[in-house]
């Protein structure tokens, strides 16, 4: 076997180029994307109230803001390698008035 000849470095890989595309492009690939984000809901209900969610490899923010619509008094802290995928995420985060209760990271 191969070794490939170049490393795959995620955090140049998603850039802002891809960043734009990606909400887009993710659901070409994976269909049910939307829906994955909505199945974990029942799991979560039973929580407290003011929990925190932290979402690792956040990208956009799809799952943070889904999540902050069934669960208004929770903070989320988001995290993610690429900064242009995490300026995408605050985005979201701002226009569904997420920014209070939002950490990125």
């Amino acid at each position: 076997m191969t070794q490939p000849s170049e490393q795959f470095d995620v955090t140049t890989h998603f850039d802002e180029s891809l960043a734009a595309k990606y909400d887009r492009r993710i659901r070409l690939f994976c269909p049910s994307y939307d829906a994955l984000h909505q199945m974990i809901v029942p799991w979560l209900q039973g929580l407290p109230e003011g929990s925190t969610f932290l979402s690792a490899g956040a990208g956009t923010g799809a799952e943070i803001v889904t999540l902050g619509k069934w669960f208004p008094s929770w903070h989320f802290v988001a995290v993610d390698v690429s900064a242009d995928m995490l300026s995408a995420c605050r985005h979201k985060a701002t226009e569904a008035k997420m920014g209070r209760r939002s950490s990125l990271f």
